[in-house]
């Protein structure tokens, strides 16, 4: 896919309120984004309509925002199943990966691509009703990934 129809699929389903940024409008965060991955400071990559947008941290860490242009639950899991091998034999140094989100709904999805729920942050988000909300730190280490693909591999 074209850079942009994944910058599409960012805008389309950008939130400032998920991006932990209500003072800012959606163009604002949106030409911030773009100015971090010219920098590249930041980079997106896509499979079937789940963008990955990945915030390397440090040689070893990556954080990221998921972006997801299918309603398909099954196409998203195996794309961000892709997207998560893709990353780690293509990264070399890179050892974690995870995200967080105010949707606890969500860590049953990303739980069947194999990552993990790692913890709450209480009353960290705050949303557009005024409400504080929880939020979930969800991961996963090459280890934890590799172990993964290789039980995988021993069923098929």
């Amino acid at each position: 896919m074209n850079r942009d129809k994944i910058l599409e699929i960012i805008y389309k389903k950008l939130d400032p309120w998920s991006m932990e940024t209500p003072e800012k409008t959606k163009d604002q965060i949106f030409a911030e984004m773009l100015k971090e991955i010219d920098n590249r400071v930041a980079f997106p990559i896509e499979k079937n309509g789940m963008v990955f947008y990945v915030m390397p941290e440090t040689n070893q860490r990556a954080r990221l925002h998921l972006f997801s242009d299918t309603k398909d639950v099954k196409t998203a899991i195996q794309s961000a199943k892709w997207l998560t091998n893709f990353l780690f034999c293509n990264i070399n140094s890179l050892e974690k990966l995870y995200g967080i989100t105010p949707h606890h709904k969500f860590l049953r999805i990303i739980s069947r691509v194999g990552w993990f729920y790692e913890g709450t942050i209480t009353h960290s988000h705050f949303t557009k009703d005024g409400q504080m909300k929880d939020q979930y730190v969800f991961g996963v280490t090459r280890s934890q990934n590799e172990t993964q693909s290789n039980n995988a591999h021993k069923l098929n």
